[in-house]
């Protein structure tokens, strides 16, 4: 009974300290996503357009199955290349409910690509947002009855913000340096928006790359890697291994630093939709004797995309 007491402190603590500030409440800032290498556009504004056709998908992410108010994540993006222009427009929605707090982020991307190489470009990428979100106080169990913070739920408010990227790439490899929320309101920090209310939101800082190794006429190894900063933080890093079989089946795996293992599985289903999986486990932290895991699932259309490309050159990036 103390064990399960002491779970709900913890979980009360979570929501309080990705929820709740000292003035208002301040939603998780980037959730975290485990197929982001499937659809850069999750992470870089340079990748809107990067590809001949559009890309639809849809993500669905369940964090630590099993404890009461953790994170449900959903993702809709939409990219594609305006022609004869060399720019690449996108957008994303996403909803994101912790605990009682809840987020919804509605993101434009432009992207600008220019050809430095035979086969590579460099794309300049600019996001801008506008984050919406509001909390459930009132639904939290709490000892203290006289907290006023506790007293009512916190009413919808905005924040605007936008982010910059780069993407340099080719058909087997790509570098992607992004920062994807750069204003601050945190006024202790450069080019920062004083508010009592989101005095805790800072900048994150994300450097990634990848490169295809062809093992065999129907093999293909994709190792990837992705390094998260944020001031003040210890830095984080994804290490990712994947392989393609078939020009069909992606099988995979991540050791993400501090926190846990990824597995990952995607398939080709037909020529134009994939179909993805990642089951998350954390090996460095309490919560791995709480949660059944994390699940997340992904559906990608590529629109407009004639069904050879598929066979002369699968889709890597």
């Amino acid at each position: 009974m103390n064990q399960m007491k002491n779970m709900r402190y913890r979980i009360m603590m979570i929501v309080l300290i990705l929820g709740i500030g000292q003035s208002g409440v301040h939603a998780q800032q980037d959730p975290m996503i485990s197929q982001y290498m499937f659809n850069g556009l999750f992470l870089n504004p340079g990748y809107a357009g990067s590809h001949d056709y559009s890309i639809a998908s849809l993500l669905y992410r369940y964090q630590w199955a099993g404890i009461e108010g953790a994170p449900h994540t959903g993702f809709f993006s939409y990219d594609a290349p305006i022609r004869g222009k060399n720019v690449g427009l996108g957008t994303t929605l996403m909803f994101d409910r912790i605990g009682v707090t809840n987020k919804i982020d509605l993101v434009g991307n432009y992207a600008y690509h220019i050809r430095v190489g035979k086969k590579s470009k460099l794309s300049i990428g600019l996001r801008t947002s506008v984050c919406y979100y509001w909390a459930n106080t009132s639904d939290l169990r709490y000892w203290d009855q006289q907290d006023p913070i506790f007293q009512s739920d916190i009413a919808g408010r905005v924040i605007p913000n936008f982010g910059l990227g780069l993407y340099y790439y080719g058909e087997r490899f790509y570098v992607g340096l992004v920062a994807p929320q750069f204003l601050s309101y945190d006024k202790n920090t450069f080019l920062a928006i004083e508010n009592d209310y989101f005095q805790r939101s800072t900048r994150h800082f994300y450097l990634n790359a990848g490169y295809v190794f062809k093992l065999g006429k129907n093999t293909d190894f994709r190792p990837s890697l992705l390094l998260k900063y944020t001031p003040n933080v210890l830095p984080e890093a994804d290490i990712n291994i994947h392989f393609l079989f078939n020009k069909k089946f992606w099988v995979g795996a991540s050791y993400r630093t501090l926190d846990g293992i990824v597995a990952m599985f995607e398939v080709n289903a037909t020529p134009n939709m994939r179909i993805g999986y990642a089951f998350d486990y954390p090996l460095h932290s309490w919560v791995r004797n709480y949660t059944y895991g994390t699940h997340e699932i992904m559906l990608s259309f590529d629109i407009g995309k004639p069904s050879v490309l598929k066979v002369k050159s699968p889709r890597y990036f």
